[in-house]
């Protein structure tokens, strides 16, 4: 396929070869990376400070302290 050919698929209309994006296969692999250390963070810092507090009276607040 050269630049200027167009392909026509039913229901969707003439799409192009000048449409479609191409990226750098090392920079999606480093997006992908950075996109789940950021999930990991958000998981972590929901897991450590997403908890109830703890109770001012009763018998666990006097295990507690």
């Amino acid at each position: 396929m050269t630049g200027q050919e167009e392909v026509s698929r039913p229901g969707s209309g003439v799409l192009s070869v000048e449409g479609i994006t191409v990226v750098d296969p090392g920079l999606v692999r480093r997006a992908v990376a950075a996109a789940a250390v950021g999930n990991v963070t958000e998981w972590f810092d929901f897991g450590v400070f997403a908890r109830p507090p703890l109770p001012a009276s009763g018998p666990r607040a006097a295990a507690t302290q």
